[in-house]
Formats: structure tokens, sequence, C-alpha cells
């Protein structure tokens, strides 16, 4: 069993998340400088406290609203917030597209078993799939808000483990520390889908693209 991160694996995330805040800055006449950055932060902060449930999805979304217009000093109320994140939400969703690898990679693979293991709100990971036609190439899917577990926990990636052969799979990731790290302490084969050709730490195995993955897993594996 192969299983697959989402987004910045599979989905170009970043890209959808940054055609949909720079939606809402024309929108509401922000002027927020690295504002691709900030948000990033911003939602990582709130999103991480949805995943351990300090927060719902709704609450997460305002908070996240909220503290992106405060950068310039704008003050929004709760009701504000929530109606700004569905905008929000609605054209990232419009917005999601597959890297220009996926397809390829997964047609080779086809006649091995795949799942997709991801973080995040199961219906809009799973809507994501569908969306971009991949949702056919996946036997297993699991994500965080199903699981009541979140990566880097170790315990996700444990869990995956009834869904395999032997208790055997391989996790394909874009995060080092989300995805990579705990899979290899835990004596679990993992790969790097290094896209930003960043500096390869000892003992990880990486790709820079989908592309280099059959026949990687040839040569391991074969």
């Amino acid at each position: 069993m192969i299983f697959f991160d989402i987004d910045n694996t599979l989905v170009d995330y970043s890209k959808s998340e940054r055609k949909a805040i720079n939606y809402i800055m024309k929108s509401y006449k922000l002027n927020v400088k690295d504002y691709s950055k900030i948000w990033k932060d911003i939602s990582s902060k709130y999103f991480s406290e949805y995943l351990r449930k300090n927060l719902s999805f709704e609450e997460q979304g305002a908070m996240r609203i909220m503290d992106f217009f405060r950068v310039e000093d704008k003050m929004l109320s709760f009701e504000e917030s929530k109606m700004i994140f569905y905008e929000y939400k609605k054209e990232l969703e419009a917005n999601w597209v597959l890297f220009d690898d996926v397809i390829t990679c997964l047609e080779q693979l086809k006649e091995i078993e795949k799942g997709i293991a991801s973080n995040g709100e199961m219906s809009q990971q799973q809507n994501k799939i569908q969306v971009t036609n991949i949702e056919k190439y996946f036997v297993v899917k699991k994500y965080a808000s199903e699981m009541k577990i979140a990566k880097p926990e170790y315990d996700f990636f444990e869990k995956l483990k009834k869904y395999s052969e032997n208790n055997m799979y391989i996790y394909i990731g874009d995060d080092l520390m989300t995805d990579i790290y705990p899979c290899i302490d835990l004596g679990i084969s993992a790969i790097w889908l290094n896209r930003t050709y960043s500096n390869v730490p000892p003992n990880v195995i990486s790709i820079n693209s989908l592309n280099e993955l059959p026949k990687l897993l040839c040569s391991l594996y074969s």
C-alpha cells in the first residue's frame, strides 16, 4: 500500500490558497505586504487548534480572517469574519488544481493499492479529490477529522497499518516535519516529495517530482 498526502503533494494547495486570499484582499481593499506568508502562518496556528479540537471548523476560519484583517488595523466581528471566511473558502475550492505530474504517476501505479491519508476536515478533503477526479485511484481514504488524530502524531501513522498487508506501507508527503520524520521514527517507509529542491537531510529518501516515484519504487522494492 502507498499512502499519499493531499495538499502540496497531489493538489497545488499553495497556488489555490494564494488566489483565494488575493481575491479577499482585492474585495476588501487590503494591502498586506507579504500576504502569502502572513496568511499561511495565521492559518497554521488556527488550523492546528481545530485539529486539536479546541476550535470548530467555523471558528478557526473566522479567527484566521480576524487576525489577517487586524494586520491592517481593521477590526471585524466574529459574524463578519465568518462570512468572509466562507467567501475565501468558496474561492479556494474554485481554484483546486492538481500538479502536472499527478495523473501520470497514478496511472503508472494503478496496479498498486493506494490510499489517501491527510490532515484536514474530511468533507473538504473528500470534495477536493472528487473535484480533481482522482478519487478513483484510492482504495482507502483517511482524514484527521475522521481519525480523531492528526499528523505528525505517531498514532496517525500507526492507525494506517491496519489497512495495509502485513501492516506495511509507504508514505508520500511534502512536509518533512509533518509527514516524513514521524514515519522514520516509527520505522515506516517514507518518501519526501521535495518540489522546492531543498537540501535533503541524511537518511531521508527524496524525489523532486512524482514522475520519479514509479522508478524509485522499482529500485527500492523490486
